[in-house]
């Protein structure tokens, strides 16, 4: 009995040793079932992290592309016309949202801001900054993007892009468009990532942080681990790797993608616990679970073991399938499903796409996908190839929900592994309200297509540059033109007065300078027949994301209305419509109709006027010598245009164009007079301004180079017929830099100006003095006397610039000296080669030493006069 006793005590024994044994082996095997499925959740972490890097890459990509656009775009306008660039910043910074804080700066060649958008900003030397160190010294076209700075006027962190300006090949200075950190970030802020999660933006030569999803102002001047692997040199475009944060010291797993043609990167960083929790729980809770089952076992037989086991294995999927269940799709919002792209079956769905769809988890998980799209099989089959294949990612799809409505859905699809299975992994996105709004506006622009083409006036719209983008039928039948020829302006407007309207005069060139403009005019063909026409047109609203502007241009055939006689031929409507003074006078010139416009203009009512004369008005509204030039070329030429003083009801003036014609009736009989004029007071007032601008130097009021060529180019004719000699003398300052640096450009541009009055009181009535730089002055002497006219008027110029200069408001005396040279012209010369004989005399000067005068001779050389006396 005892033996019996004690070979079941040693059965027992061995039998649970044997059990213990093989609880040793299920805890490895359960290990390592938890580690493969730790490994998997950190595989698809990283798949995850480089989707989202890869689409935050794009992303800014595409952000700062258009930065580069709009540099490139002031750049170009800023070179070619500076005094509107103001307008151009405004359009620029429009094109950035609030948070941007777009702020543009530009800095001259010399390192000094010359413009800025920042209120209150100071012309300072900025030559020390990281942009303007690289640029003024690299021959590059390329964007420049710097580390982040504090703006010295707003005293805020901002991001730099720069581009250089270049002038006949020569650095011209650069254009800074500076955007707040914020902007960017703010990108990524959007990537909806979880608290312990970062995305940065970094520079690829040291790391340092342009932006970040978080925290980016406290990380600003600081850098990423200089060990990080895409700044190694060498490094792939993209990668992964695990690793602790540089800053908050969280293990994350991390994606990087390198921006193409930019020196810059996106990183992706998913937090390695946030990731592993789902495994971690699961994890947790099985220990105890299988502590407890291994305490049952000890007692347990065999079987028990081999049961035990069996339930190990079936574990470990449940496991595998839970964890990627809860890391893809438990807490996601978005639409998201895996499809096997071998049958179409749905293999998992998230509770977003069961509330999509409208199908309870168990029915839409082994579903086709095929049920849902409304696309063939065959059609769906080759779809989910393209995505299982690489060749196509996103898709636009028609899908049924179970209630049988149809939403369009927008599906981004990529593949992924599991179980050593190639797998579809699917986000959709309803966009069905999307589809429908976009549909409305393009039946509203059907709609609009339809007015605009069967209107029967013409109709044209311009843009802000005044070229023509859009027309009707009926405005290439009105003005007898193709479309080529619109767009051209090939069709010869005239002025009622008969006079040729020039191109940059057209209604569709000036539409954009004005709110509203309105003339009329006439077209006459090669038969003699005259069409009139009146043209309407109104600036329209900014528009697109740039928010330029346009215009749209009405023309109407008013021949009908010209011919019609008496009180048929200017109709109502016409007078309503047209915004200059229209007036009707009988033969002996007593007025019987005025527009509304002409009481707007005038201040004379109709009582004030109908059936008297405009002389006989109180005050008249002409002068009596205009009265009688009009009546006189009525009687000849039975029309009138010019400008006139026009005074008003009050005893005010304003300037007027005035245009009148004599209306005959088929018979030849006088009928009419008809008169139309428009206050063109401030039109004058900005052509003699833009004109002023154009040709004189701001700082001296002196000519500038544009207006000194073109009387050069005078002078030079004038030698052709009358036999005589132009001059020029090319005048560069000495010494005038350290005049700069000393005292500062303040000071400088004071004795700029007293150097343009000293110069003008040494030459004779006729001649030009200009500035042509900086420091350098043209004078033009267009009769050139005798040979040693030139030399005494140099005489005089160095003369005069070697007396010391009292600056008036400044306690100080300042002495320069100036190099001259000095050419006269040849037969037939050009004013190019003519500035460039002076401009090469005087380089001779300067290098001699300056304060001299040097001259090119006829035959080609160049000699230096003897010297005056030195400062």
């Amino acid at each position: 009995m005892k033996r019996i006793l004690r070979r079941r005590i040693a059965i027992l024994t061995v039998a649970g040793l044997l059990t213990l044994l093989a609880g040793g082996a299920y805890w490895t095997y359960l290990d390592h079932v938890h580690d493969r499925i730790e490994r998997k959740a950190i595989e698809n972490g990283e798949a995850s992290a480089e989707q989202l890097a890869y689409s935050m890459a794009e992303h800014t990509s595409a952000t700062i592309r258009q930065i580069d656009y709009v540099l490139r775009r002031l750049t170009r306008q800023f070179m070619s016309d500076p005094g509107n660039f103001s307008d151009d910043v405004r359009i620029a910074a429009d094109s950035f949202p609030v948070l941007g804080k777009v702020q543009l700066t530009v800095i001259g060649a010399d390192g000094r801001i010359i413009y800025s958008t920042v209120p209150d900003w100071a012309p300072i030397i900025v030559d020390d900054s990281e942009h303007f160190k690289y640029l003024s010294t690299h021959d590059s076209d390329e964007l420049f993007i710097g580390h982040p700075i504090i703006g010295r006027f707003s005293k805020t962190w901002y991001l730099p892009f720069a581009r250089r300006m270049e002038r006949d090949g020569q650095f011209a200075g650069l254009i800074v468009l500076s955007i707040s950190p914020q902007y960017i970030s703010q990108i990524m802020r959007g990537l909806d990532l979880g608290p312990d999660d970062s995305a940065g933006l970094v520079l690829l030569s040291d790391g340092a942080y342009l932006a970040r999803n978080n925290a980016i102002e406290s990380l600003l001047g600081k850098h990423v681990k200089a060990s990080r692997p895409y700044l190694q040199p060498g490094a792939p475009e993209t990668g992964v790797f695990v690793d602790e944060s540089t800053h908050d010291h969280i293990s994350r797993i991390y994606a990087w993608r390198r921006l193409a043609g930019l020196p810059l990167v996106t990183f992706v960083g998913l937090s390695e616990s946030a990731i592993l929790a789902p495994v971690q729980e699961t994890r947790g809770s099985s220990l105890v679970r299988n502590a407890i089952m291994l305490a049952i076992l000890v007692p347990s037989t065999w079987a028990a073991i081999f049961f035990g086991l069996h339930a190990v294995a079936a574990r470990r999927q449940l496991f595998e399938s839970e964890a990627l269940y809860r890391s893809l799709f438990e807490r996601n919002v978005s639409i998201k499903m895996i499809i096997d792209p071998t049958n179409g079956r749905i293999v998992a769905a998230n509770p977003s796409a069961c509330a999509f769809y409208g199908y309870d988890h168990d029915r839409l998980v082994g579903m086709s996908i095929a049920e849902i799209n409304q696309l063939a099989q065959n059609d769906v089959m080759h779809n989910m190839d393209l995505a299982r294949n690489g060749q196509q990612e996103h898709f636009l799809f028609d899908h049924r929900t179970a209630s049988g409505e149809i939403r369009n859905v927008e599906v981004y699809s990529g593949t992924i592994m599991q179980n050593n299975q190639e797998l579809l992994y699917s986000i959709i996105h309803d966009v069905t309200d999307k589809t429908t709004l976009k549909k409305r506006l393009e039946e509203s622009e059907t709609r609009y297509r339809m007015l605009f083409r069967t209107i029967p006036e013409g109709l044209i719209v311009v843009d802000k540059n005044g070229a023509i983008t859009d027309w009707n039928t009926a405005a290439l039948s009105i003005l007898g033109v193709d479309e080529k020829g619109l767009k051209e302006r090939s069709a010869p407007l005239s002025h009622p007065t008969g006079e040729p309207l020039q191109k940059d005069q057209y209604p569709s060139m000036r539409a954009i300078e004005s709110d509203k403009t309105g003339g009329l005019y006439f077209m006459e063909t090669a038969g003699g027949k005259k069409t009139w026409i009146y043209a309407n047109s109104r600036r329209l609203p900014p528009m697109g994301e740039n928010g330029d502007i346009s215009a749209v241009v009405v023309f109407s055939d008013m021949s009908h209305v010209i011919s019609l006689e008496e009180s048929a031929l200017i109709s109502h409507s016409v007078f309503d419509v047209v915004t200059q003074a229209l007036l009707v006078t009988t033969p002996d010139f007593r007025t019987i109709q005025i527009n509304p416009a002409f009481y707007d203009l005038t201040g004379y009512t109709p009582q004030d006027v109908l059936e008297r004369k405009l002389w006989d008005l109180d005050p008249p509204l002409f002068a009596s010598r205009v009265n009688a030039v009009i009546i006189e070329s009525l009687q000849t030429r039975r029309r009138w245009s010019g400008e006139v003083i026009v005074r008003r009801k009050n005893g005010t003036t304003f300037r007027g164009l005035l245009n009148v014609i004599a209306v005959y009736s088929p018979d030849d009989r006088l009928l009419r007079y008809v008169g139309l004029f428009s206050d063109i007071t401030e039109q004058r007032k900005q052509e003699k301004e833009r004109w002023r601008q154009a040709n004189f130097d701001a700082l001296t009021d002196l000519p500038n180079r544009t207006l000194l060529n073109d009387r050069a180019r005078q002078a030079l004719a004038q030698t052709e017929r009358k036999n005589h000699v132009v001059g020029i003398l090319f005048i560069d300052l000495d010494k005038f830099k350290p005049v700069n640096d000393t005292h500062g450009h303040a000071v400088g541009d004071i004795l700029l100006r007293e150097v343009a009055t000293r110069m003008k009181s040494c030459i004779r009535a006729g001649d030009t003095v200009s500035r042509v730089g900086g420091d350098e002055f043209v004078i033009l002497l267009p009769i050139v006397e005798n040979s040693v006219m030139p030399r005494v008027i140099a005489d005089r110029i160095l003369t005069a610039m070697n007396r010391p200069f009292h600056l008036p408001g400044h306690d100080v005396s300042i002495n320069i000296s100036a190099s001259i040279g000095v050419a006269c012209s040849f037969d037939r010369d050009h004013v190019d080669a003519f500035l460039k004989r002076a401009d090469d005399a005087m380089y001779l000067v300067k290098k001699s030493g300056g304060n001299g005068i040097g001259i090119a001779t006829i035959d080609g050389s160049y000699i230096v006069a003897e010297e005056a006396t030195r400062a």
